[in-house]
C-alpha cells in the first residue's frame, strides 16, 4: 500500500473491513441533480460506517457527488449521497474511496456494528480461540468463513428460511 493510502486510513473515524461475502455485490452510482447521465456500476472492496472503496471502469472526480445504491448479501438496502474522496487508476479499473454524506443512522450503526464483530472474529481467529463465532454477530447472517461451526451454519439456514418466509 502507498504512503497515501496509508495516510488515508489513519485519518479514518471509522474502522474499514473487507470480507469475500462482499465479493461480486455491485454499487450502483447516480448523478444527483442538476447533472445528469448513465448509472454506473462498481465492486464494493472494503466498507466503513463512514464510507467505501469500490472499484469501477471508469474514473470519476474528486469531490464529485453522486447517489449510491447497494444491495447486501442479506437483502438490506443502504441508499446515501456519497462525496468522491478518492481516486486512483488500477490497471484497467479505478479505485474509489467514498464518504456518505447521508447514510440513515439505523445504516450507519448497522454498518459499525459489522464492522466491529468482523474485525473481532478476525482477532479471535487470529489468536486461535475455540469459540470463533458469535450468535449476537451482525455479520453473522452473511458471513462465509470456513470457521463458521456447523450448529452455527444450520441455525444460520434456519433464520434464512424463516426470513424468507416472512418476505
Amino acid at each position: 500500500m502507498d504512503d497515501k493510502l496509508d495516510f488515508l486510513m489513519d485519518q479514518r473515524r471509522f474502522p474499514r473491513f473487507q470480507s469475500s461475502a462482499f465479493q461480486g455485490v455491485p454499487v450502483r452510482l447516480k448523478p444527483l441533480p442538476p447533472f445528469f447521465g448513465e448509472p454506473t456500476q462498481g465492486k464494493l472492496l472494503d466498507l466503513s460506517a463512514g464510507g467505501m472503496a469500490i472499484l469501477i471502469e471508469e474514473t470519476i472526480p474528486k469531490d464529485a457527488k453522486l447517489k449510491l445504491e447497494l444491495t447486501f448479501p442479506d437483502h438490506s438496502i443502504l441508499e446515501s449521497n456519497i462525496r468522491v474522496c478518492y481516486s486512483k487508476a488500477e490497471k484497467k479499473e479505478f479505485l474509489i474511496g467514498l464518504e456518505f454524506l447521508d447514510i440513515p443512522d439505523f445504516m450507519r450503526n448497522k454498518i459499525s456494528r459489522m464492522s466491529e464483530d468482523f474485525l473481532g472474529c478476525e482477532n479471535r481467529i487470529k489468536k486461535n480461540a475455540i469459540n470463533i463465532c458469535q450468535l449476537d454477530c451482525a455479520f453473522f447472517s452473511i458471513c462465509d468463513k470456513h470457521q463458521k461451526t456447523k450448529l452455527e451454519k444450520e441455525l444460520d439456514i434456519t433464520l434464512q428460511m424463516k426470513l424468507n418466509q416472512i418476505e
